[in-house]
């Protein structure tokens, strides 16, 4: 979406500080990301950053280097594991909060009615209704995610799901509403979240004029089966633009597209690709080790 989606807002609260609110009963809580201030909330434990190194290496290195973060504590403790993009975060952390690896799951369904479940040794994680796991969304014994992190390798640029089946958890089932994240534009807009990016103001004869050089330059390159999304890139320019500097929009032109090259030729969707690379030069501030 070219933006920290992290830092979107909905009724006064950055997703990460919702997510926050949601998992505050834990005695401390890590996230993998670059440092920023929060609104804190008298009821939270101790919130510290991490970051992979290098950056950006997808969620597995992510939670790698979260695992890591936690050197200080004994394999036998209990690990949530949460995204920071979710709108809605209270059903799932609930979920969450009441699982136990190894032991059982309880859990409330809607009535008051109560179930209960026997969990995986090594953890228990959420599902969507078509049956697929959520690794992001899971309660696991430390001792297992270090495990599985040494038998995986180099998680840079892994999938979760790689990551996941290393270990043996119980599943969950929840709501796909429930579960749902913001990875577009018009999800956002859903959730009622007001983006954050410059709007423009473009001539419609330039965007005419623009619209069909990119069409004949893409055909001449031969590029033209690869995603390409003006609109974001256009949003992606302002914002170098005002938050960095006017040169600086060509030169993060370049690297963007060295960026999404590199992804795909690693495999990766490059839809997926496009929108990871966008969403990290959107957010300018934490790269310069400024506040945004």
């Amino acid at each position: 979406m070219g933006e920290d989606k992290s830092a979107l807002e909905i009724a006064g609260r950055t997703l990460l500080e919702r997510t926050i609110d949601a998992l505050s009963f834990s005695a401390e809580i890590w996230v993998v990301a670059a440092p920023r201030v929060l609104r804190e909330r008298p009821n939270w434990p101790a919130v510290h950053f991490t970051l992979e190194d290098p950056a950006f290496g997808g969620p597995a290195a992510g939670l790698v280097a979260g695992i890591d973060a936690l050197s200080a504590h004994s394999d036998s403790e209990q690990v949530i594991v949460f995204p920071v993009d979710m709108p809605h975060v209270t059903s799932a952390a609930e979920q969450l909060a009441a699982a136990i690896p190894g032991g059982e799951l309880a859990t409330s369904a809607s009535g008051g009615e109560s179930e209960t479940s026997t969990s995986g040794g090594d953890g228990v994680v959420l599902e969507d209704e078509s049956g697929w796991p959520q690794y992001l969304l899971g309660r696991y014994r430390l001792g297992a995610l270090r495990r599985a992190a040494h038998e995986l390798g180099n998680p840079r640029n892994v999938s979760m799901r790689k990551f996941g089946k290393l270990l043996n958890v119980e599943r969950k089932r929840m709501q796909n509403s429930a579960l749902a994240d913001v990875d577009t534009p018009q999800e956002a807009k859903e959730y009622g979240i007001t983006l954050n990016k410059e709007k423009r103001k473009d001539d419609p004869a330039v965007l005419a004029r623009l619209e069909k050089w990119q069409k004949a330059l893409r055909e001449e390159l031969e590029i033209t089966d690869l995603p390409f999304d003006q609109d974001s890139i256009l949003d992606l320019a302002a914002v170098i633009a005002k938050r960095v500097a006017r040169p600086g929009v060509p030169v993060t032109g370049y690297l963007v597209g060295l960026a999404v090259a590199r992804a795909i030729e690693r495999g990766e969707a490059p839809e997926t690709a496009l929108q990871q690379v966008l969403q990290v030069a959107g957010n300018p501030e934490p790269l310069l080790g400024e506040e945004g």
